[in-house]
């Protein structure tokens, strides 16, 4: 049987060209980096705002054991 894809939790900073000077960000469930940020300019780009995606960080989580 085939394993069902893992998805991991990132967090994704951008910036809306209507206040550059203000850094955003938005915490994202998806597969990968890329699929990460696809995500979040979908959403934007469905609204009709334009940005700038600065970067992509993995949410590590800490089992307490």
């Amino acid at each position: 049987m085939a394993q069902k894809p893992k998805t991991r939790k990132f967090e994704v900073f951008y910036r809306d060209a209507r206040y550059p000077k203000t850094l955003l960000s938005i915490q994202i469930e998806a597969f990968n980096p890329t699929a990460a940020r696809g995500a979040v300019r979908w959403d934007a780009c469905r609204d009709g705002i334009d940005i700038s995606i600065s970067k992509v960080v993995e949410i590590k989580e800490e089992s307490a054991a």
